[in-house]
């Protein structure tokens, strides 16, 4: 089974969820990090299993934006 994997925060193994990629968000992001980058504040969703690093990653949307 082939499961997609979050070019920005790298969750995969069947953790990422689907993935969006738009004009205003063009890497393949899972929902957290999506939400992130186009809304510029935090999008954590609870029922999205991530590991630290990659809540830390998805945070530093935030420096990119900036």
């Amino acid at each position: 089974m082939e499961y997609n994997k979050c070019e920005i925060c790298g969750a995969n193994g069947g953790r990422c969820g689907m993935t969006i990629k738009t004009e205003k968000c063009p890497k393949n992001a899972c929902l957290n990090c999506h939400e992130t980058w186009n809304t510029g504040n935090l999008v954590i969703h609870v029922w999205l299993s991530r590991t630290d690093e990659e809540l830390e990653k998805t945070a530093n949307i935030l420096e990119w934006k900036t």
